[in-house]
């Protein structure tokens, strides 16, 4: 049997129509490690990067909360270059997001030299927030909290 895609739920006494795909969509603000691979190797970037490396757990923490409304600033690109010199896991957490990001002018080190993004090194095991006590404040939302 199959079911109707549209739902009624009740929460705290207010009805909604919940679609059910939306559902499945949003309970799912969470990459795998095969997604954000397979985009970095077929999405064509309109910036490039000089980084060699991007923490996975970054990226994805990131692209929840911006799944979720949250905003954070823009990159920073060396217009010269066309690369991305500030904001590298921000700029993919967006594209796969599929939104737009602010584009900060910046300049880059003559030592900066642009490479894709499908040839970045992903880190899966460790996450670099957990170990950086300038940014382990990332690790949990309470810093999105007003």
């Amino acid at each position: 049997m199959a079911l109707d895609p549209i739902t009624k739920t009740n929460i705290n006494d207010i009805e909604f129509i919940v679609n059910e795909t939306e559902i499945s969509e949003t309970k799912t603000n969470e990459l795998t490690n095969e997604e954000l691979l397979d985009f970095l190797k077929i999405h064509e970037f309109e910036h490039s990067t000089s980084h060699k490396k991007l923490c996975f757990a970054v990226v994805n923490r990131i692209y929840r909360r911006v799944k979720l409304g949250y905003t954070f600033g823009g990159i920073k690109v060396c217009r010269d270059k066309n690369i991305v010199v500030d904001g590298n896991h921000r700029y993919v957490a967006y594209s796969i997001a599929g939104i737009r990001i602010d584009v900060i002018d910046a300049t880059s080190s003559i030592c900066d030299f642009a490479s894709g993004f499908a040839d970045i090194y992903l880190e899966f095991l460790e996450d670099w927030d957990a170990n950086n006590p300038k940014t382990e404040k990332y690790l949990n939302d309470d810093f999105l909290i007003d």
